[in-house]
C-alpha cells in the first residue's frame, strides 16, 4: 500500500518531493528490489536504511530525462519517506501515526519500522516455492516509505470514507493526492499520487495495487457508486487486481455499462493456423516501453504468452499475424500483432483499439557450466552488519 505521508509536510526550495513520484521519476526504477535478487538475499533477509542508500548513491545514471515518461519507483517513495523523517524530526512511523492513523482512528494500522515489534493479530505470510507449494516467510523488513504498513480491512474502509468526509485531511490534501501527472510533452498520464485513474466496465475508478514478499493487496474504489472492494492476501502469487474486479462484478452488475459486442471476438471467427506457423513468434521478447522481459511458448498447439509460471494467456489466432488474447480482465480487448522486420520478430499490445506497447523478440543465451564459472565471486553478504563475505555459486539447470 503506498501512503501519501509526504504531501502533508511542506515543500521548500531545497525539497521539492513531487520530482521523486513515479509521475516524474527518473529514478532506477525498485533499485533495492532488484539488488536484494542480484545479491542473492532471499524474501526473509535482513536489510536496512543505509543499505537501500548505498544502493540507490552507487547508481551510475537514470532511466530517463525528468519527466520524459512515467515509471513507477520503490526508491522514489522510499526517498519521500526520508524527506519526511528529516524534515518532521521523526520517525515515519510516528508521523504517519500522528498526523493520519490516530485521527482516522484507524487502531490497528501503522508503519512497522522494528521486524521485533509484536503486531497483534498478523497474519502469517507464505511465498510459493519451486515446487508448487508454499513456504513461511519471516519477514525482517524494516524499511518504510515504499511499503512497510500494516492494516486491517475495516482501517482502510475509514481511510476510504476520508475521501469524502474530509474532516481530518482536508480539500488541497485531496487536490494534490488526484492531481494527475502531466509529461514534458503536455500528455495526462493516469497516475496520481499514490492513486491510479482508471476505468473498469466502463465505470470510474481509483485504486492502487502492493505486493512484497508475502503479500499482495489492492484497494478499487469506484467513488461515482460509492463502492469499494478492499482484498489484503498474505501470499504473493495471489492476484489481488483481478479478484478485486471479480467481486466487482457481483455488487455492480446493474450498474456496468453494455460494452459492444462488436468489440470482442467471437470464437467462431478464429483462423487454424499449423504448429510450424505458430512456431516462427515462440520466443523471449523485451518490452520497448516498460523494459521487462516475457515470454511466448507453444503447447499443444496453442501459443500463449507467459507473465510468469503461474500467470499465462493463451493466444487464439484471428489470422496468420493477429491474435486474441484470453484471460484479460472483463471489458479488455486485448489483441497481439506479431510482424517481421530486418529479420527481427516484433510483437505489439492493441487494448481496445489503442496500442500500449511494443516489443522485439531477443535471442537468449545458454552458457556451459564452465563459462558461467568465470563470474563466481565473492561478494557481501549483506544480511551481516559487519559485511561478511559469503561465497554465491552460479550453477546451470536444465
Amino acid at each position: 500500500m503506498v501512503w501519501p505521508i509526504w504531501s502533508i509536510i511542506s515543500p521548500t526550495p531545497q525539497i521539492q518531493p513531487l520530482i521523486l513520484l513515479p509521475i516524474q521519476s527518473n529514478l532506477q526504477q525498485h533499485v533495492f528490489s532488484q539488488i536484494t535478487y542480484l545479491s542473492g538475499l532471499r524474501p526473509d533477509d535482513y536489510y536496512n536504511d543505509e543499505d537501500i542508500m548505498k544502493w540507490i548513491s552507487d547508481q551510475q545514471e537514470l532511466n530517463f530525462k525528468l519527466g520524459q515518461k512515467y515509471m513507477y519507483s520503490n526508491s522514489g517513495y522510499w526517498l519521500l519517506g526520508q524527506i519526511v523523517q528529516k524534515v518532521s524530526g521523526m520517525s515515519l512511523s510516528d508521523f504517519a501515526q500522528q498526523k493520519i492513523f490516530t485521527p482516522l482512528n484507524m487502531s490497528g494500522t501503522r508503519f512497522v519500522d522494528n521486524n521485533n515489534l509484536l503486531v497483534q493479530n498478523r497474519a502469517t505470510v507464505h511465498f510459493p516455492n519451486r515446487s508448487s507449494s508454499y513456504q513461511q516467510i519471516n519477514s525482517m523488513m524494516e524499511h518504510t516509505g515504499n511499503g512497510g504498513v500494516y492494516a486491517t480491512v475495516n482501517d482502510l474502509k475509514k481511510w476510504n470514507n476520508e475521501y469524502y468526509k474530509r474532516k481530518i485531511l482536508k480539500e488541497d490534501f485531496w487536490k494534490i493526492m488526484t492531481t494527475k501527472g502531466v509529461l514534458n510533452s503536455g500528455d495526462t498520464i493516469s497516475y496520481a499520487k499514490g492513486l491510479i485513474f482508471s476505468k473498469y466496465r466502463g465505470l470510474k475508478t481509483i485504486d492502487h495495487s502492493r505486493r512484497a514478499p508475502g503479500y499482495s493487496s489492492n484497494i478499487v474504489h469506484f467513488p461515482n457508486q460509492r463502492f469499494i472492494v478492499i482484498r489484503l492476501s498474505n501470499t504473493s502469487d495471489i492476484n489481488a487486481s483481478e479478484m478485486c474486479h471479480k467481486i466487482a462484478d457481483i455488487f455492480l452488475e446493474g450498474s456496468f455499462y453494455k460494452t459492444k459486442e462488436s468489440n470482442f471476438l467471437a470464437f467462431d471467427k478464429l483462423a487454424k493456423l499449423e504448429t510450424e506457423e505458430l512456431k516462427k513468434f515462440v520466443g523471449s521478447y523485451w518490452s520497448l516501453k516498460n523494459n521487462i522481459s516475457r515470454r511466448v511458448v507453444l503447447t499443444e498447439d496453442t501459443l500463449y504468452y507467459e507473465r510468469s509460471r503461474r500467470r499465462i494467456h493463451a493466444l487464439l489466432p484471428i489470422n496468420p499475424f493477429k491474435f486474441k488474447m484470453t484471460g484479460t480482465p472483463e471489458g479488455m480487448d486485448m489483441l497481439v500483432h506479431f510482424s517481421n522486420k530486418d529479420n527481427t520478430t516484433n510483437m505489439k499490445f492493441i487494448e481496445n483499439g489503442k496500442e500500449v506497447d511494443k516489443w522485439e523478440r531477443f535471442q537468449t543465451v545458454q552458457y556451459s557450466p564452465e563459462e558461467l564459472g568465470i563470474y563466481k565471486k565473492k561478494v557481501g553478504n549483506w544480511k551481516q552488519r559487519n559485511r561478511c563475505e559469503a561465497e554465491h555459486k552460479l550453477s546451470l539447470h536444465t
